[in-house]
């Protein structure tokens, strides 16, 4: 019987998964070209093409010897793509036949031109579901993401059947892993006075944020989630900020900064647990920065304790999240109701 349910889910028709994220460099040699290539998105720098190609190849230039500095204290490289692979495995165990799972990163390999080739080896193929690994919708990850993947299916992989995964910041799977990874941390800090909890995600710059982009409104519905849940389970009281880093550059970007929340309650001696708010996987923001450099300076200054909350990987409730979001859009039962409100004028799911 196993024989024939093999054969048969290779030649019925499937639906391929493409679990989309950033990409991060693996080898000393590639972080170079990475920055270039991210650099060079027109979402992120947002200048006619020449412009940007300068502006590319001058911040790569500048900036790859201190990023090699970080890499090399990851080992030699990012683990982001590993990680990636895992969730892509963990995935494809829990969606069973029928389906097939693939990473594509946006600014790394594998890229969209890769992937998009072994597509196109799959005879059966009917369908592809763009599902990415940023759980908060923003043009500079998801669109960009979407445009890439999409621009090179309509090229070369033309009469699929394309949809999109948008975003999922209140996904109920995805609260509840953080929840689940987040109490025994937060009980644990306790015993250190009244900690202040920090919803830790990515920056971005201030002015993409105000034309249009729901990012940080979402992340800020992410954190009221996992609090309002948080909240349920403790009857001690316990502080919430949401807080931005990585910041680069001399442009204004999202604030509060998250080095500078830590800091401030690290002299009034207070106990910090941040959560990698935006962040499924480990990579040099988690690994790098908020273990070893936040938490070092944290101690430093008198922090009486500082505990980061794991990345929900490859949990099973994120991943069960993930299924149901395929799943339900093989099988829309009702249309997705609005999320974000109406002056995000970015967003796709804003009506």
């Amino acid at each position: 019987l196993n024989y024939y349910f093999k054969l048969i889910s290779k030649i019925a028709p499937h639906t391929a998964v493409l679990l989309l994220n950033l990409g991060a460099p693996d080898t000393l040699q590639g972080v170079r070209p990475f920055l270039q290539s991210l650099f060079f998105d027109d979402e992120i720098i947002r200048l006619p093409l020449i412009p940007r190609w300068l502006v590319s190849h001058t911040i790569s230039c500048l900036r790859h010897k201190k990023a090699q500095s970080i890499y090399q204290r990851l080992g030699g490289g990012s683990p982001l793509l590993k990680n990636t692979k895992d969730q892509e495995q963990a995935l494809q165990d829990s969606l069973g036949g029928g389906f097939k799972v693939y990473t594509v990163m946006r600014h790394y390999p594998p890229k969209a031109q890769e992937v998009v080739s072994l597509l196109k080896k799959e005879k059966m193929l009917k369908r592809v579901i763009l599902l990415p690994l940023y759980p908060q919708y923003s043009t500079t990850t998801t669109r960009s993401s979407f445009r890439d993947v999409k621009k090179i299916l309509d090229k070369e992989a033309q009469g699929l059947d394309i949809s999109e995964i948008c975003c999922y910041p209140t996904e109920n799977h995805w609260i509840q892993a953080n929840v689940e990874l987040t109490k025994n941390v937060l009980e644990k800090s306790f015993e250190y006075g009244k900690p202040l909890l920090v919803f830790s995600a990515h920056g971005l710059p201030q002015s993409i944020i105000d034309s249009g982009d729901p990012y940080a409104y979402q992340v800020e519905q992410t954190a009221i989630g996992i609090t309002n849940q948080l909240k349920e389970l403790f009857n001690q009281p316990f502080d919430t900020v949401v807080s931005y880093q990585s910041k680069v550059g001399p442009k204004k970007w999202l604030e509060p900064n998250t080095e500078d929340v830590i800091m401030e309650a690290s002299k009034d001696e207070r106990p910090v647990v941040v959560l990698p708010v935006s962040f499924v996987s480990d990579h040099s923001e988690t690994i790098i920065e908020l273990d070893q450099d936040y938490k070092n300076k944290a101690l430093s200054h008198g922090c009486s304790h500082y505990a980061r909350v794991p990345v929900v990987g490859t949990h099973p409730l994120f991943i069960q999240g993930l299924k149901e979001l395929v799943l339900s859009s093989l099988n829309p039962v009702t249309p997705r109701p609005p999320f974000c409100p109406k002056n995000y004028s970015q967003c796709p799911c804003q009506f």
